[in-house]
């Protein structure tokens, strides 16, 4: 039987992820959660539906992240005066400081790595994180790159595709 390659990467991202949530916990964030404040950072003030697609995910699923920050008082909420049905999100001062908090853990898994691979090792482990991850169409929120735009709406094309496909057949 051949070996998956696949499955140590895939084993080593859940247990970093397990350590980010442990170290998390104390600011009352997941590891998703911490993206997005770090995205707010970046952008400021956005409407919630620019920053659901920023993470390509349903504007429902970024309401309720949003109002589970807002309620952490991480992030404050007010009616978009450019469109009266939707809202602009950006983070309180309380907000802002659990930022930096959030990079203090980063480095601290960071940190983990590094002891666990190495200096160059970890570079080399980031470049490649990188490469895989703006080759299957992700990006840092927040940041414009068009390429990764453009692969993320060829899948959903696709995606699109195959369900009329599979409809058609029904």
């Amino acid at each position: 039987m051949p070996r998956i390659k696949f499955h140590p990467f895939l084993h080593a991202s859940e247990l970093l992820t397990k350590r980010l949530e442990i170290e998390l916990s104390p600011l009352g964030v997941r590891p998703r959660q911490a993206r997005v404040l770090s995205a707010l950072g970046r952008m400021g003030e956005v409407s919630q539906a620019a920053l659901a697609r920023e993470y390509d995910a349903t504007e429902a699923s970024m309401s309720t992240m949003i109002a589970r920050l807002i309620e952490a008082g991480y992030i404050t909420r007010s009616i978009d005066p450019q469109n009266r049905s939707g809202y602009l999100v950006k983070l309180s001062p309380d907000g802002e400081t659990v930022v930096e908090k959030i990079r203090s853990v980063w480095e601290s898994v960071d940190h983990i790595v590094e002891e666990k691979i190495g200096t160059d090792q970890q570079r080399a482990l980031r470049e490649i994180s990188v490469q895989l991850r703006d080759g299957l169409g992700g990006r840092v929120a927040g940041i414009r790159n068009d390429k990764s735009r453009a692969l993320r709406s060829q899948d959903r094309q696709i995606k699109s595709e195959q369900t009329v496909d599979e409809s058609d057949h029904d």
